[in-house]
């Protein structure tokens, strides 16, 4: 019972962060409608408009696989920043320009954070080192409707690649059920990896974790288990490396990137989404 109420919660998340996604790129692209076609403008002012309307709509580009995705929202943001900058620069001094120079400045602040979090990250997302490993624990990632999506695809690819050049390499496959009316995300790669031809003797699975803390602690107790070792390889995308290999090393494993290729349409906004889960890892480790 409390494991299936904490899956409601994580499901519930999902939708309120879902919900407040929709709700950010609703009110920018809204307000930017709303302002756009003021008569008058400079030619540089129009450039700087369609500048920002072209951010936004790259935006918007995790649709075309269907997702919503929080790091839609800094890009918005930095489409609003470059709307609001172009947009009422001319501005004469008074109230509405104090408010639009304080937001300028605050979105300014953040996209310096976003910057400096992000080199740090794209350390990890260069380090990969498939190697030899023994054990690959591969991370889960989010379905469509029971199946693996694009970015769970790219690192079950990439665990495939290393299992047909290594036999003696096995698997953990880790990852919980989020939806309720949806399978486990290690049961959902179990089936894709066995329908690639991996024999299913080098699968393990972990069935029960709903982030990336449970992840790797579950993980763990499944390679002591089996006796394993806590050497493991870990299979996610580049984004994800630098925090998938703090967790791992908090949580007692030894830890090797491999990382696997992330859709295009997915790498912006994924990314940045992971900006802020580092950001909340590192505001947690304090």
């Amino acid at each position: 019972m409390a494991k299936n109420n904490g899956t409601a919660m994580t499901g519930g998340l999902e939708r309120l962060q879902d919900i407040l996604t929709v709700g950010v790129l609703a009110g920018v692209g809204i307000f930017m409608a709303a302002v756009s076609f003021k008569s008058g403008r400079t030619a540089g002012e129009t450039a700087g408009i369609a500048a920002a309307w072209a951010l936004y709509i790259m935006s918007l580009s995790s649709l075309l696989c269907g997702e919503l995705n929080l790091g839609m929202i800094p890009q918005a943001f930095t489409a609003l920043l470059v709307f609001l900058i172009t947009a009422y620069h001319g501005l004469p001094y008074s109230g509405a320009r104090t408010a639009v120079i304080c937001i300028v400045s605050l979105l300014t602040v953040l996209r310096i954070v976003y910057i400096a979090v992000s080199v740090v990250m794209l350390r990890a997302a260069k380090a990969s080192s498939a190697g030899e490993a023994r054990v690959l624990l591969v991370l889960g990632a989010r379905m469509r409707n029971g199946k693996p999506g694009k970015v769970m695809r790219s690192r079950l690819d990439k665990a495939i690649e290393i299992l047909n050049k290594n036999e003696n390499a096995v698997c953990v496959l880790t990852g919980g059920r989020l939806n309720p009316n949806e399978p486990a995300e290690a049961e959902v790669m179990r089936d894709y990896l066995l329908a690639h031809g991996i024999d299913g003797s080098r699968l393990l699975t972990e069935e029960n974790s709903t982030t990336t803390y449970e992840n790797m602690s579950m993980s763990r107790a499944i390679l002591e288990r089996e006796g394993l070792g806590c050497s493991v390889g870990i299979v996610t995308n580049g984004f994800h490396q630098f925090r998938a290999q703090k967790i791992a090393k908090a949580s007692g494993l030894e830890p090797t990137p491999v990382n696997s290729p992330t859709p295009w349409q997915l790498a912006v906004q994924y990314w940045l989404r992971e900006v802020l889960c580092v950001l909340q890892m590192l505001v947690a480790m304090k």
